[in-house]
Order: C-alpha cells, then structure tokens, then sequence
C-alpha cells in the first residue's frame, strides 16, 4: 500500500479520474469539474469527429452544465461550434450519432453567466441542420415521397 502511482499524463485518463472525483464529491467538486472539463477539451484535441470525440465533448458540457459555470460551458461551446461547422463542410451528416448530440447541446439555452449572445444561436443551428437535411440524395427534404406526411402529393410534385 504506500507506494505512489506516477502522476496522470494522458488528458482522457485525467479528465475521467477528475469526473469520478466529481462524480463522488471528493474534496473540491467544482476544481475536479474544472480539471475534468480542460482535460476532456484537451484529450479531443484535433482528433476526428467520431464517437470518442462527440463522448468527450458531450461529457465536458454537462459538467460545465451541472456546476453551472459559463465560462467553462463557453469554451465547450466553442469546441462544439468548431466542430459543427467542420462536420457541416464535410460529410457530417453521414454521421448522424458524431453530428446530431453536438448540434442538440448547441440549441440548448445558456446557463446564467454564460459570455455568448443570448440564445439567438439556436435558430441558426437549427436551419444549418434543416438546410443540410433538406438536400440528403434521394429523398424529398431526407424523408422519401412515399413517407412525407403530405404523402401522394409529394409524389405528383416530383413528377
């Protein structure tokens, strides 16, 4: 038992000992948030846009979330809003899973101290996604003629 384990070096370690930290309310709750939120920022890095990275992300602002600190629910945002934006110039919408939880906490309202403007954002994300939805191959609008909900008419409009 007294032997000391080396310090935590990779940030995803990091933030996930922190988050249990917080998790239990181990000493300060609010510092082990803060440390899990910069690791899981720090953890995602550049990394690509995959389940890992939506994980992480979706884990750093729901603590930002549940210790209600909005300068560090902004800096989650602002990862969130990069890589939105990235996924929208790619093939983001071939990956729903990656895509559609970012844009869900991205049309959240604000917490109470948050620096962003008001929540105006909301709308802009929601007509990125239905811009986006609205040009899927194949489908009238993503949803094919025969299941649109004004149905046959969509199928006389497309002839």
């Amino acid at each position: 038992m007294g032997k000391r384990c080396r310090p935590l070096t990779a940030p995803g370690a990091s933030a996930r000992l922190h988050d249990l930290l917080f998790t239990r309310r181990h000493g300060n709750p609010a510092a082990h948030a803060r440390a899990a939120v910069g690791g899981y920022l720090n953890a995602v890095g550049d990394a690509a846009d995959d389940l890992d990275t939506t994980t992480y992300l979706m884990r750093a602002w729901t603590l930002a979330r549940l210790v209600r600190t909005g300068d560090l629910e902004d800096a989650v945002l602002d990862e969130l809003d990069r890589r939105v934006v990235r996924m929208f110039d790619g093939d983001g919408m071939k990956h729903p899973g990656v895509l559609y939880p970012l844009v869900e906490a991205l049309t959240e309202p604000l917490i109470a101290g948050s620096g962003r403007n008001g929540d105006g954002h909301i709308n802009e994300y929601l007509d990125l996604m239905a811009s986006a939805w609205m040009t899927l191959p194949g489908s009238r609008g993503g949803v094919p003629a025969h299941r649109h909900p004004r149905g046959s008419r969509c199928l006389r409009e497309q002839r």
